[in-house]
């Protein structure tokens, strides 16, 4: 989730691994400090019902005999220590659902290509937002492929083995929403339904106990010194949107590389190592290593290694797939004891030159942050 405005956290930290508690106690100071849900302020969540966290995935999945896989890459988005492929190889069905091949779809017994986004009905509930809403789209073009939604794939086969199947449409989560003659044509017609927002004030916590527990980080210090920070990069988001060409030659942010995603080290950490900008370098944690090129960020954190996610996949179509390499394959198990998610920020590493310059390509080599009228 993305706050607006102020932030009560500093600008220079290290990962975390306890994610949520921090989280928890921006808001509350936020909410003490009356910045929620003001201009230049943080806007709070929603309060919808979470999904379930990659552990409870992961652990359903070990024990699963048949397994359907829709709008999810859990083979490319979990550590290679949690053993998803296994889990996989073991099932004695795997189907799987999407608009294109990808690291778990490779595992599949069998394919069923679902309809592209553009092709289907969708309502969308903010996350983040200061009144309720929901944003809703219908089909913009007819299916150019013989593909099919998952819900009537589902439907066909609960009608097959006598099981009761009543699909979630968009429809259905509009129309609890609607007052005042509404209808859901109406809402379809203008993209969606903004109900106005509420009146109450956030109150401001008077005595409240919060459990906070340090930060876990799975390696030892002396063996791993530095810091591993995995991060969503602008272009892949987590890795999704890397099979597109076209956002493979947009610059990254940090680094301007294009068509790969580099390891972020610091330069006092670049000069102990003898690393120059597009070295090769091996980055290696208690549950795997990975090589990648080295960009040397002058506004990296000293002893936090930092990667993009979106490289490294096995199998995700033409030009995704045997490029680069995925900072998500060599992290811990460590799972956020609130939620069960996967915390990317909690696993320790070593860094070593591997080799000269390699496969770094950068839409400018001169870096921003170096110039002299470079705002910094």
């Amino acid at each position: 989730m993305k706050s607006r405005g102020s932030s009560s956290s500093p600008a220079w930290t290290k990962p975390s691994g306890n994610p949520v508690e921090a989280i928890v106690v921006s808001h509350y100071l936020n909410l003490m400090l009356g910045n929620v849900g003001k201009p230049g302020g943080v806007l709070a969540p929603a309060g919808t019902a979470p999904a379930p966290g990659n552990r409870a995935i992961a652990e359903a999945l070990s024990k699963a005999r048949v397994v359907f896989i829709d709008g999810a890459n859990p083979v490319y988005t979990m550590p290679r220590s949690v053993g998803v492929a296994d889990a996989l190889a073991r099932a004695e069905l795997v189907v799987s659902f999407g608009t294109f091949a990808d690291d778990s779809s490779a595992w599949a017994d069998i394919i069923m290509p679902d309809h592209h986004e553009l092709e289907s009905g969708m309502a969308l509930l903010p996350a983040v937002s200061p009144r309720q809403g929901v944003a809703v789209s219908t089909p913009f073009v007819e299916p150019l492929y013989d593909t099919r939604a998952v819900e009537t794939t589902l439907a066909g086969l609960a009608a097959k083995i006598g099981a009761e199947y009543r699909p979630v449409t968009p429809k259905d989560i509009v129309e609890p929403l609607l007052a005042g003659g509404t209808t859901y044509d109406d809402v379809a017609r203008e993209g969606g339904l903004w109900l106005d927002p509420p009146t109450s004030t956030p109150a401001r916590p008077n005595a409240i106990t919060l459990d906070l527990a340090p930060a876990r980080f799975e390696g030892d210090p002396a063996q791993y010194p530095y810091h591993f920070q995995p991060y969503q990069s602008l272009q892949f988001h987590d890795g999704s949107g890397a099979h597109l060409p076209w956002l493979q030659e947009l610059p990254d942010p940090t680094s301007s590389s294009i068509w790969g995603l580099p390891a972020e080290i610091d330069p006092g950490t670049a000069e102990k190592l003898g690393v120059a900008n597009g070295d090769m370098v091996r980055v290696e944690s208690p549950h795997g290593s990975l090589e990648a090129s080295a960009y040397v960020h002058p506004g990296a954190v000293p002893g936090v290694v930092s990667m993009a996610i979106g490289d490294g996949h096995a199998h995700f179509m033409r030009y995704a797939s045997g490029r680069g390499a995925s900072p998500l394959s060599i992290l811990a198990p460590v799972w956020e004891p609130a939620t069960g998610a996967l915390v990317s920020g909690a696993t320790r590493v070593r860094l070593a030159r591997a080799g000269g310059r390699r496969g770094l390509i950068q839409f400018s080599t001169q870096d921003r942050q170096e110039r002299g009228f470079a705002e910094r």
